[in-house]
């Protein structure tokens, strides 16, 4: 479930907008925002095929395909997953140079580190040693210890060690819990690391930098999930939509799998979520597309940005979520 306190109010107005009827179950790669549902009809299959229009004659074409990006383009990124839902990026740091990272009110800005900058973090995270292999440093309750029932976050470091990806995930304590737990000197190293990382002009010297001051990240390119559902609201019909490129809305993109790692703000949908990829010029015209139409569209601080379209003659509708990518995701086959 989205915890709506830290969404913006404009972006949590939007999904009960959108989200009004949706139904309230949701699978792993699908994340309900957990409106009430209320009672709609079922669209059959044949309900939620759009119907011919000037707009679905419009001239298309073929998205302009992404960089591909190799495991060992990554250094080192950073996921918080957060106590209700869905790992956000925290540090990404790539062997061309990109170092992103997350500021405090939840936006991502970007440096570049120098080929000094580079070896110096890698040498830093494979010197610490806890990156041996793949593990999850779990919790162990101090003895006649009850911890009150919460969730509770965690963080997930992927490294590329040379040979592959190593994931080692640590559970991450407020200050009131600690007491707690049996201390651990591991996630206690992981939480002073991420810290660093999270902070990198701290410590790097000015040598290391190719660009030092941050500038706003600006994704290269966007996931682009749908769901096909009902859509509140007086969100501009489907067809009435001139979408620019093949295929058309309700196919655009392959099926995306109920085990996908992706996870998405949006509900379960009739059918399977689909996904695709799109640079960010095409992701800018779509956007254009939505917005003449009269569609509102919400942003996350993340960069990401999503809205809904209905088919009102048949009485649902489809809600596109746009998720920015990192510098070292490239496709909808990444496995976070």
């Amino acid at each position: 479930m989205i915890d709506s306190r830290r969404l913006p109010s404009a972006m949590v107005g939007l999904l009960v907008l959108l989200f009004a009827c949706s139904p309230s179950t949701s699978s792993p790669a699908q994340m309900s925002p957990g409106v009430p549902k209320t009672t709609q009809p079922t669209p059959t299959a044949a309900s939620v095929t759009p119907s011919p229009s000037a707009a679905s004659s419009t001239a298309r074409r073929s998205p302009v395909p992404l960089r591909t990006v190799r495991p060992s383009d990554l250094v080192v990124r950073i996921d918080m997953l957060g106590e209700l839902c869905c790992p956000s990026p925290a540090v990404v740091a790539t062997v061309d140079g990109r170092l992103v990272t997350k500021t405090g009110d939840g936006t991502l800005v970007e440096r570049r580190l120098a080929v000094a900058g580079v070896q110096r973090l890698r040498e830093e995270l494979l010197g610490t040693g806890l990156f041996d292999g793949d593990r999850v440093i779990g919790l162990d309750p101090a003895p006649g210890a009850t911890p009150a029932p919460h969730g509770i976050s965690a963080r997930t470091f992927r490294v590329w060690t040379g040979t592959r990806t190593v994931i080692v995930t640590s559970m991450v304590l407020a200050p009131s819990d600690e007491a707690f737990y049996t201390p651990s000197p591991v996630r206690k190293q992981l939480d002073a690391l991420a810290a660093r990382l999270t902070a990198p002009e701290s410590w790097l010297p000015a040598s290391d930098w190719a660009v030092m001051a941050p500038r706003p990240y600006v994704a290269d390119g966007f996931r682009v999930v749908t769901s096909t559902e009902p859509v509140g609201g007086s969100q501009p019909d489907v067809d009435a939509v001139p979408w620019p490129f093949n295929p058309a809305i309700p196919d655009f993109g392959e099926p995306l799998a109920a085990s996908s790692g992706v996870f998405v703000p949006i509900g379960p949908g009739i059918r399977p979520l689909r996904c695709a990829t799109l640079n960010a010029s095409d992701a800018r015209a779509a956007r254009d597309v939505f917005e003449r139409g009269g569609a509102t569209v919400g942003d996350f601080p993340d960069g990401a940005f999503a809205t809904g379209l209905t088919w009102r003659t048949a009485g649902t509708g489809i809600v596109l979520f746009f998720q920015a990518l990192m510098p070292d995701q490239s496709s909808c086959a990444d496995a976070y």
